[in-house]
């Protein structure tokens, strides 16, 4: 069984999304998207590793159980919505795939622009590779920290590229 596909483009609310399979443990398969836009240069994709990127993830305190719904003693009340919608967005996210993930490596350290409640379902539910997006200036160090073996960085331009013949 394949750890991730690439599914290639779908529309998606009015969107051409780019579309991937991710298999969870736990699970089974859920499906993230990358919208493509003006920016298609500048939206890279890393797929990450996650036993490498595991222990970021705890050392922050970011690891929720989603059965039974638990939240951890250290966080606030308001993010029990935000599970709970990311745990509803998983469940559906064959008919409507979930947002990658936008992070950045900055100051050595890992920073979450968006997704770090749909990064911790993911890791959560034993996903094994994770893509996620990321600015120009982060590949290198995403990559030779936290990098799947045998997944090459690409743009959303070079995908639309790649699957346009299909």
């Amino acid at each position: 069984m394949k750890r991730i596909e690439v599914i290639g483009f779908k529309n998606i609310y009015s969107s051409y999304s780019l579309v991937f399979k991710i298999f969870t443990h736990k699970k089974g398969n859920v499906f993230v998207r990358i919208d493509s836009g003006l920016d298609n240069h500048n939206k890279y994709i890393v797929f990450l590793d996650t036993n490498k990127f595991t222990g970021i993830l705890a050392s922050k305190g970011y690891f929720y159980s989603d059965t039974p719904l638990e939240l951890p003693e250290n966080q606030e009340p308001w993010i029990k919505p935000k599970i709970e919608q990311c745990i509803e967005g998983f469940i559906n996210s064959s008919e409507n795939p979930v947002p990658l993930s936008t992070i950045s490596f900055y100051d050595n350290e890992v920073r979450f622009t968006d997704g770090i409640t749909r990064m911790s379902w993911l890791v959560a539910n034993e996903a094994e590779i994770i893509p996620v997006q990321t600015d120009i200036h982060s590949i290198q160090k995403l990559q030779e920290l936290f990098g799947a073996d045998n997944y090459k960085v690409k743009t959303i331009q070079e995908y639309l590229e790649e699957y346009q013949n299909d």
